[in-house]
């Protein structure tokens, strides 16, 4: 009943065999996702930020659903990029109509038919190692259904999510994230009720794994977590903090990447744009510099400042 449509992002090139390295190219659009209009999310039960199937005749993936007016009704976007080195099922050239022109032999990538679905799993989760330990998760990544990796400064992060039963899980975890030498120190806080899990491990005073499972709104701040990684040695209050997956300084993170040129968040574009009572996008450029440069963003800064205008009214 969709109509799929497939093309590239900003910040990412081909199957991101080089830009998936980056993690200032990784901020912007972490995780492989499926643009759908609000009309159509509601009719096929589709939440914004949940996980859903996009299916055809030829194959499925796994995506993260990003409702938005930017779509048509009656068609989907995914992007091409991730592969199944950076995902677990996101490779999107599965879903494509084999059938190709007769002269390019291009198949049909902008309109191959689809259903979607809503993705249903018993928990998800987020999963950061230090950067020469990821041989130490592999066990625990290759069990669950869906993941997507993602580069950070200094640490690789997963999100992830499972079918299996969250006791399950959690019963298993030490074997399945095999830190078992002397000289690593674990950090537990769980409640089986509320479906919660945090799991801390360090080493010599550094932070070396992170895993929390949890309601994806008690999720901690992905900014916060890897900023983390980059500290050479964690203090007492920074060991509560992991354990209670919340910062330490209640500030706004700065969100996800908008201006990559001058690395301005989109949690910091919306509130200069609240505070200053912004109407376009050379006023957010003069205020913050974002959009000043190769200008690829101002499209989404307009966006940000359109969806502004609307909360207002």
């Amino acid at each position: 009943p969709l109509i799929l449509n497939t093309g590239r992002i900003r910040d990412q090139w081909h199957t991101m065999s080089r830009t998936g390295l980056s993690a200032n190219l990784s901020t912007h659009r972490a995780e492989p996702y499926c643009e759908i209009h609000p009309n159509d999310a509601l009719k096929y039960g589709i939440q914004d930020g949940e996980l859903v199937e996009v299916r055809s005749e030829w194959g499925q993936c796994i995506l993260r659903a990003q409702v938005s007016d930017n779509i048509r009704r009656g068609q989907v976007f995914t992007p091409i990029h991730w592969n199944d080195q950076m995902a677990s099922d996101a490779r999107i050239g599965k879903l494509v109509n084999p059938v190709v022109d007769a002269i390019s032999g291009e198949p049909e990538f902008k309109h191959t038919p689809v259903l979607i679905q809503p993705f249903h799993t018993q928990w998800q989760g987020v999963l950061y190692v230090r950067e020469g330990y990821e041989s130490y998760v592999q066990p625990f990544i290759d069990k669950t259904i869906w993941w997507t990796k993602v580069k950070a400064i200094r640490a690789t992060r997963y999100e992830i999510a499972d079918r299996q039963k969250f006791n399950t899980t959690t019963q298993q975890l030490k074997n399945l994230l095999p830190f078992t030498e002397e000289d690593f120190e674990w950090l537990n806080l769980e409640d089986q009720t509320a479906h919660i899990s945090h799991s801390i491990v360090l080493q010599d005073g550094k932070l070396i794994a992170s895993l929390y499972i949890a309601p994806k709104a008690l999720l901690p701040d992905r900014d916060w977590l890897s900023g983390l990684f980059q500290r050479e040695r964690l203090s007492a209050m920074h060991r509560k903090a992991l354990l209670a997956g919340q910062a330490i300084s209640m500030s706004k993170s700065e969100g996800a990447l908008v201006c990559s040129c001058f690395k301005v968040g989109k949690n910091r574009i919306i509130q200069t744009i609240k505070e200053k009572n912004i109407t376009n996008e050379k006023q957010v450029t003069a205020c913050l510099k974002a959009g000043g440069n190769c200008g690829s963003c101002l499209p989404e800064i307009r966006g940000l400042i359109k969806a502004c205008q609307t909360e207002s009214v």
